[in-house]
């Protein structure tokens, strides 16, 4: 991961002092508060499913700098996640990328509230990649469901399954879950099969 990082910065041409310091706040966020699902494993896990689309993307540069930041803030209850991890980035990387690019980024990772709000290929490419677990082997699934179920584990039982049961009736309700071609393709029919199961074991 380190070296993906460095590779990246290299890219942009940050700094090696900005670069480490903006890594260790990066791993720091991942890390606080506790996260079974949304740490640095699903940043790697979308970095590696980048590489398949990475030639479909108008900026590789960006998206890949996207998924770096797109949950560095996660609190589960609160519903402003996007909103303060484009903050973040913007303020990281203020002295180093220019104003027009983080303006991009931070279209970029708002994307991934995953309300429509996608409208350039590169938004939709990343709200794809960060719903790519959906449509995962029903194992990997199975287990990306728990970690979700343990992020809430404060929350009220009934509650949780009310509220995951509404998310995804959300995703069900669709005419497509997923935004460009290649994921559809690929992931479509497998994330419904998985979120009526999840669904139904809801018991709602």
């Amino acid at each position: 991961m380190r070296d993906r990082w460095n590779s990246l910065c290299a890219a942009l041409r940050l700094p090696v002092p900005d670069r480490d310091a903006i890594y260790a706040c990066i791993t720091a966020l991942y890390a606080h508060p506790p996260r079974s699902y949304h740490n640095l494993n699903h940043i790697e896990s979308m970095l590696a499913d980048f590489e398949a689309v990475r030639v479909s993307v108008e900026s590789a540069v960006l998206v890949e700098l996207a998924i770096w930041f797109h949950d560095c803030v996660y609190v589960p209850t609160a519903g402003d996640n996007e909103a303060r991890s484009a903050d973040v980035a913007d303020l990281l990387l203020r002295s180093t990328v220019n104003e027009a690019d983080r303006d991009v980024l931070r279209s970029l990772i708002l994307a991934t509230c995953h309300n429509g709000s996608a409208s350039t290929p590169d938004e939709k490419c990343l709200a794809d990649l960060d719903l790519a677990i959906l449509g995962a082997e029903a194992g990997a699934y199975d287990a990306y469901a728990r970690a979700i179920g343990q992020e809430y584990a404060e929350i009220d039982a009934l509650r949780y399954a009310e509220g995951r049961a509404e998310v995804i009736r959300g995703f069900l309700g669709r005419t497509a879950i997923y935004a460009t071609p290649q994921f559809v393709n690929k992931f479509e029919i497998s994330a419904r099969a998985n979120l009526r199961r999840e669904l139904a074991t809801l018991s709602l």
